[in-house]
């Protein structure tokens, strides 16, 4: 499903002619961290909340 989103926002800022090419650029990769860094607090995917949970579970050595 992000890949389809990702496409759509990428024609969006590719049709804005007033972009540079490395300015489209800039936003797509900023989108792009935002939406992974969402997606990995909601999904709690990062390292630092399984270690977390790892350790109240008594799951981590």
């Amino acid at each position: 499903l992000w890949g389809l989103i990702k496409a759509l926002i990428s024609d969006a800022v590719s049709s804005i002619s007033s972009l540079s090419t490395t300015e489209s650029e800039i936003i797509l990769n900023k989108i792009n961290e935002e939406v992974t860094s969402f997606f990995n607090q909601v999904m709690q995917m990062d390292t630092f909340t399984l270690r977390q949970e790892a350790i109240s579970t008594e799951k981590y050595p």
